[in-house]
């Protein structure tokens, strides 16, 4: 293996980490991101990178206190992404090479020296994408479930009460003789980011019958009222999030709602 550093995110590497390594892809990019970002890092958040000898940045992964996420917990961290450049394009592929072992490595003793009882993080029940089992492999037991997304933790001292996901609490109420469409965005994921911009574009096309509202969930007070972090919702539908953008369920969703209250008004 080749001579790796994890070191703290600097300005100069900013735009790597703002574009998620895709610094080939000019669109995947929201302000968005760095807006997240200034709020956040007053308030603990932290992001590490990894380079290589030709300073390449190769992975990173940002982490914060749980107060401030998406989870309920005290005195505890939480891992929100940690990702290794997969792509042939940019640096290449350099996953399989032990760099995620080494960013997680890091984390965990900063957040000892932090004087936190816990590293808590999160990932899919499946393996295709951000696998809890990951975390698992690397000591870190369950200790919490909603639908696909599985919590994990590593303890650093005794007694250490359980943090869990905050999940849904109620959902907005419908418009009469209109369609809402209810964007909830804390701004931590860029791919997130992206599909919530793309949505806010979209329902402008549709005109007075299209009704777009947003949560910014960034705002603790915002999140733990609703118990929802990040979500897309025609009235009371939920849209799938995935790799792949929500712009063709979204129109679809719009235009039956379209025609259904055509058909009652």
């Amino acid at each position: 293996m080749g001579k790796y550093k994890v070191v703290n995110l600097s300005e100069n590497e900013m735009y790597e980490y703002l574009c998620c390594l895709k610094t080939w892809d000019e669109g995947f990019y929201s302000d968005r991101k760095r807006r997240w970002y200034n709020k956040k890092v007053r308030k603990g958040l932290c992001v590490k990178i990894i380079k290589d000898e030709k300073e390449n940045v190769l992975g990173m992964v940002q982490y914060l206190p749980a107060e401030e996420s998406f989870v309920e917990g005290e005195d505890v961290y939480l891992i929100q992404c940690i990702w290794i450049q997969g792509y042939d394009k940019g640096t290449g592929n350099v996953q399989k090479r032990g760099l995620g072992t080494l960013l997680l490595n890091a984390v965990e003793k900063d957040v000892k020296d932090k004087g936190a009882n816990a590293l808590i993080a999160w990932g899919m029940s499946f393996e295709e994408w951000m696998p809890a089992s990951w975390y698992i492999k690397n000591g870190y037991t369950e200790i919490d479930r909603d639908g696909i997304r599985i919590l994990v933790w590593k303890t650093f001292k005794d007694d250490v009460a359980k943090p869990k996901f905050i999940k849904p609490k109620k959902l907005p109420d419908t418009i009469k003789d209109k369609v809402l469409v209810n964007v909830f965005n804390d701004g931590w994921c860029q791919d997130l980011n992206i599909e919530s911009d793309l949505t806010k574009k979209i329902v402008k096309e549709y005109g007075e019958k299209v009704v777009y509202k947003e949560y910014d969930t960034s705002d603790k007070k915002v999140l733990k009222e609703w118990g929802i972090d990040n979500a897309i919702l025609v009235d009371k539908e939920w849209l799938t999030f995935g790799p792949y953008s929500v712009e063709e369920q979204l129109r679809e969703l719009i235009e039956e709602k379209i025609k259904q209250l055509r058909l009652l008004f």
